[in-house]
């Protein structure tokens, strides 16, 4: 077995599934984009067809002035390439811009923004519904993948652990739960009782190679724990306590009847947010124990 140092990137410059998730949501979201625009140029010659000047006016505004998608937003951008907001902005850093780029190419970008628009002009002619639904799905879809990604290194020798540059302590950790799917290990850290808080890394995504170095660097390193910890339960039972009121209150909202002044899109929302905070509360008190 090798005692070596090993140092890993996960991420979309290395993992085939992540650039499909990727490009997914990039030809999600910059097709839906792609279609707006296209409604709004077809909804201005429409209107001046028709002699709508009015509307035709209010149209061109929008489409001058009307935020993030607007030619005076975008137009600077368009014309000067040192107003574009480099790759490592939304890489992370400078490096994985750097994999990025030599992955991401700007026709590959662009057959994606293609095929999403043409994929969710299809999906809106069988039901407007389909569409607007896989345009929500791309913003779940990358921080699904960010959560993912994933750096660190492992040395046996001198027994560290570096993980999204942040330093783990390997003495405390009691077991390690390991699940290999493809090329990628997801391993849950276990710690002693009293070691682990919310804020320790507890879900670490590395390479098998990474994975099996970190499982026997944790068995070959002597355990530094005070065996006489005692968690706080009152605490504990105030945060179960909170949880629970969220979850229930979450349900009573979904399921309540809303009465005539009900908005199915606000209650959803009310639910969510409940859901949230319960999910929260309740990782904060599994974790303080």
């Amino acid at each position: 077995m090798s005692s070596r140092a090993i140092e890993w990137h996960v991420d979309a410059a290395s993992s085939r599934s992540l650039r499909v998730m990727v490009y997914l949501a990039v030809g999600l979201f910059g097709g839906g984009a792609l279609l707006l625009l296209g409604g709004m140029g077809f909804l201005g010659v429409s209107l001046a067809l028709d002699g709508e000047y009015t509307y035709l006016a209010w149209v061109a505004l929008l489409a001058f002035i009307g935020g993030p998608l607007s030619l005076v937003y975008l137009w600077p951008m368009l014309v000067e390439r040192e107003q574009r907001p480099p790759l490592a902005s939304f890489a992370g850093d400078r490096e994985m811009a750097e994999r990025y780029a030599a992955v991401f190419t700007r026709d590959r970008l662009l057959a994606a923004v293609l095929c999403g628009a043409v994929g969710l002009f299809a999906l809106a002619l069988v039901d407007p519904r389909l569409a607007f639904g896989a345009v929500v799905g791309s913003f779940l879809l990358l921080p699904v993948a960010s959560g993912v990604i994933s750096r660190g290194r492992v040395d046996p020798n001198e027994a560290t652990l570096t993980y999204m540059d942040r330093p783990v302590d390997l003495a405390r950790i009691e077991r390690i739960r390991r699940v290999d799917l493809g090329g990628t290990a997801f391993c849950w850290l276990s710690y002693h009782p009293g070691y682990g808080s919310f804020g320790t890394p507890h879900l670490i995504v590395a390479v098998p190679e990474a994975a099996d170095a970190i499982e026997r660097t944790v068995a070959s390193v002597e355990p530094e724990i005070d065996e006489e910890y005692d968690p706080n339960r009152v605490v504990q039972a105030a945060l179960g306590a909170l949880a629970l009121s969220s979850f229930s209150t979450a349900v009573f909202v979904f399921f309540a009847e809303p009465g005539s002044a009900g908005d199915p899109v606000l209650r959803w929302y009310i639910a969510v947010v409940f859901c949230f905070f319960g999910l929260l509360f309740a990782l904060v008190a599994f974790f303080s124990g």
